[in-house]
């Protein structure tokens, strides 16, 4: 299951979709993802899902506008599902804590209590499996995330093995199998020290957590009241968590978030469905005729997450293809060549290329439009040298092509760095106006 574009709008999208006359279905919740600061729209399984952020008096909430082809109970369903897929990607709980709503999406007051908000809140993969099996698999890993009872929470993770394996005996003989493949360091601790303790680790997890916790009577039990029993379930739960998102991932099919960046297919996945597999390969191969079989998008437009849209990377042609190594270099223009960017596709690694320093350029014609295009530039590469996220676009369906994460650059000095770009983007600007009260003065003098 691969990672597709996440739509995310603006506060003023979420704004205005917050003003829809109907019903609405509120979920109050309690979190610690890291929730957003602002409204936010969000488009999942193709319905539009309003964030809103936690306040004095009110709690963090989700809510979904309800339609005839989304009736109230569809619409708890999918906030459900929702969390439950914003629980996987994050590795963090979340648990409705109050179902309201009405005309308007009103939310519960609540007591004032510590927040857990994040200030950039993005969402970059958000699985969305079909089969009812998976759905639930990412319930009860939710689940098992939002509980404060350390019992209960290994209990859930448990489950989970337990849909695959329905027998004690295979259930141990998967866990056996899979201890060598974790990679969380917590997990790989707890292992270390259970086996310098000669510890059979898969009968132990089995005996002495998960029948000692959903069986009374029988030796070992977890006694709630055992300080011991407490303090040995906290140090096992990373264990049964990481096998946990191991058989989600292996079995489920549903990515980690930790696959998804480490195989970043989403640099040049839209690209991928526009081009030929055999020019892709072609282009692997470094094809000398290649670029004379090349059909693009018409308009690509070059964008920076979180960012407003720069005039001067809107609607660009591509205008010349060059290849080498296993990368397809694509020349964009903006109108009347006033800025050319180069865009690389590096399909051996998978990865979407932009040089800053060497990739774009800007002509002057001695117009306005060309000096505010050159303080378009002066922005968008002062706000990319500040961590900005590349984005490719198909200009005329809106649809995201590909995206890079965030830049980090290295041996700059940020401040300074900033302060040039920022004084060189007011310089074009009056440049821009200068060019503008000159053209309306000889407008009016022709007149």
């Amino acid at each position: 299951m691969d990672s597709d574009y996440i739509f995310m709008g603006s506060e003023d999208e979420a704004s205005t979709y917050e003003q829809s006359r109907g019903k609405w279905i509120v979920a109050d919740v309690r979190q610690s993802i890291g929730w957003p600061e602002k409204k936010v729209l969000i488009v999942f399984r193709g319905t539009k899902v309003l964030l809103f952020p936690e306040e004095d008096n009110k709690y963090p909430s989700v809510a979904v506008f309800i339609r005839p082809d989304l009736p109230e109970d569809n619409a708890r369903k999918l906030i459900l599902h929702f969390l439950s897929s914003l629980a996987w990607t994050e590795s963090r709980g979340i648990e409705v804590l109050y179902w309201g709503g009405g005309s308007r999406p009103y939310r519960m007051s609540k007591s004032r209590f510590m927040s857990v908000i994040r200030p950039k809140f993005r969402i970059t993969y958000l699985p969305d499996p079909a089969d009812d099996d998976t759905r639930l698999a990412l319930a009860f890993y939710r689940e098992a995330l939002s509980l404060e009872h350390l019992a209960y929470s290994f209990l859930s993770y448990y489950k989970i093995i337990n849909m695959r394996y329905r027998r004690g005996d295979r259930q141990k003989a998967w866990i056996r199998r899979s201890l060598e493949r974790l990679n969380d360091r917590d997990a790989e601790e707890r292992l270390t020290e259970l086996r310098s303790e000669q510890t059979d680790v898969a009968d132990y997890l089995y005996n002495s957590c998960r029948c000692a916790i959903a069986h009374a009577g029988v030796n070992p039990t977890v006694d709630p009241e055992n300080v011991e029993d407490r303090n040995r379930l906290n140090l096992d739960l990373p264990l049964i968590k990481s096998l946990a998102e191991l058989l989600i991932e292996e079995h489920f099919g549903v990515k980690k978030p930790g696959t998804i960046r480490r195989e970043h297919l989403y640099e040049l996945s839209g690209f991928k469905r526009i081009l030929d597999d055999k020019i892709i390969e072609k282009i692997k191969q470094g094809n000398a005729d290649l670029p004379h079989e090349i059909n693009m998008i018409d308009f690509l437009s070059v964008r920076l997450w979180g960012k407003r849209k720069f005039a001067a990377l809107e609607k660009m042609p591509p205008v010349e293809f060059r290849h080498g190594d296993g990368i397809l270099v694509i020349d964009c223009a903006s109108e009347n060549h006033l800025v050319l960017i180069a865009l690389g596709l590096d399909f051996k690694n998978e990865r979407l290329l932009f040089d800053p320093v060497n990739g774009i350029a800007t002509s002057d014609d001695g117009t306005a439009k060309a000096a505010q295009f050159a303080a378009d530039i002066q922005e968008f590469l002062c706000d990319y040298y500040g961590n900005g996220s590349l984005e490719v676009w198909d200009s005329e369906n809106e649809i995201c092509l590909g995206r890079c994460n965030p830049f980090i650059p290295s041996n700059i000095d940020m401040r300074k760095t900033r302060e040039s770009f920022e004084q060189a983007k007011l310089h074009f600007l009056k440049v821009a106006e200068k060019r503008k009260e000159k053209s309306n003065n000889a407008l009016a003098a022709d007149s």
